[in-house]
């Protein structure tokens, strides 16, 4: 394995400071990535590589 890919809603701070604090860097945004009780959220993409 190479690298580590995953998506985090771009408005939860908390966990992109988590990941980051991991060696995770974003490379793009989805935009209304996901559609909860009808609201659009955002992800934002990122990847952990050796």
């Amino acid at each position: 394995m190479e690298q580590i890919h995953l998506a985090v809603v771009s408005d939860n701070g908390p966990a992109k400071k988590l990941y980051t604090s991991l060696g995770f860097e974003n490379y793009g945004t989805e935009p209304h990535a996901l559609k909860v009780g009808g609201k659009y959220y955002d992800e934002d993409l990122m990847v952990l590589r050796w």
